[in-house]
């Protein structure tokens, strides 16, 4: 990924903008990979960790830097990017000078800044930086940093879940009917959507989420919770609250960020989703925002009259809630 950014910087310079957007993304995308490949190998050197930290930081910086010298972005960006990776440094040097052993993991709030750095610059790598979101983006990176300084960006890990073992039952169960009208809801919605009718597919949208909580209660009920309903109701959810929304959105605005960030947001429903299937205990709550919510979320704020044009910011902000590894009780816990 250093190799990466290295290219990355040759390629702005000699304005190959979409080599250099290329590049880009590839070292974000084998960042995520490798972070997946590091929960799953439970030895892993400090050394290879603040690595892995660094190749981030070379990445979004030397990106930052570079279109502000350009002028493509605000030299402000950059600045804040780097005083944060300032106050991110210092405050992992007081935890390790107090716990030398200190097994270090970043926080929620490190992620989220990192997320919303990349999708910022994506943009203007492009050619066309959003002030809202380069705004959006230095404010969570400013609330970031004064977290990293105050209590370091790390925390201790925590022990990981182990996967769900899987069975397949192929008979339709009472649960099941519920779990196909949140199917029949998601792709009616889709339609309405496509047919410039709002109105009723963000009604859709609601009655997906109803069939999608009365499936569990019924399952529940009758005493037939099986791993058959739950892949069932994971493939629905993709449908009603993953397609759905984006297409619901993308009906109403297509501009290039929204095109970005409606793909963002399916992408962080499907991997929600897949994490949420290998999780061993449920009965305690979510890891990260369930994505039912999206059925209930984007109806009101369409409903409320929100502007099309904070959609896009909107489905982000959701996307990055969606595979946060934030907590969430489960309604009546």
């Amino acid at each position: 990924r250093l190799l990466l950014a290295a290219i990355f910087i040759i390629l702005i310079a000699k304005e190959k903008v979409m080599l250099s957007a290329f590049f880009f993304i590839v070292a974000g995308l084998l960042g995520f990979i490798e972070g997946i490949i590091q929960k799953r190998t439970p030895a892993i050197s400090r050394r290879r960790k603040m690595l892995d930290f660094t190749a981030d930081k070379v990445l979004v910086n030397a990106a930052a830097i570079t279109l502000a010298l350009k002028d493509v972005v605000p030299y402000w960006f950059p600045a804040i990017l780097l005083a944060r990776d300032v106050m991110t440094v210092a405050g992992a040097a007081i935890i390790l000078k107090r716990n030398q052993d200190a097994e270090l993991k970043p926080t929620m709030m490190g992620k989220m800044a990192l997320f919303f750095q990349f999708v910022a610059l994506i943009p203007a790598i492009l050619g066309y930086a959003d002030d809202i979101l380069l705004v959006l983006s230095a404010a969570i990176t400013i609330i970031s940093g004064v977290e990293a300084f105050l209590r370091s960006e790390f925390r201790p890990v925590r022990r990981k879940r182990e996967a769900a073992q899987f069975s397949m039952v192929r008979m339709i169960r009472l649960p099941d009917l519920f779990t196909m009208g949140n199917v029949a809801c998601g792709i009616l919605s889709i339609m309405f959507a496509i047919n410039d009718q709002y109105g009723y597919a963000a009604g859709l949208m609601l009655g997906a989420a109803a069939f999608d909580f009365f499936d569990g209660k019924v399952a529940r009920w009758v005493g037939q919770q099986r791993e058959f309903g739950r892949e069932l109701d994971s493939l629905a959810d993709t449908i009603s609250f993953g397609v759905a929304p984006a297409i619901f959105a993308f009906s109403l605005i297509q501009t290039k960020l929204a095109i970005i960030a409606f793909t963002i947001f399916v992408f962080c429903g499907i991997l929600r989703l897949a994490r949420y299937n290998i999780t061993s205990d449920r009965t305690e709550g979510f890891i990260g925002m369930p994505i039912t919510l999206n059925g209930i979320l984007i109806p009101v704020v369409y409903f409320a009259g929100l502007d099309a044009k904070w959609y896009p910011y909107l489905y982000l902000i959701l996307g990055f809630l969606m595979v946060s590894s934030m907590k969430v009780r489960k309604f009546g816990a």
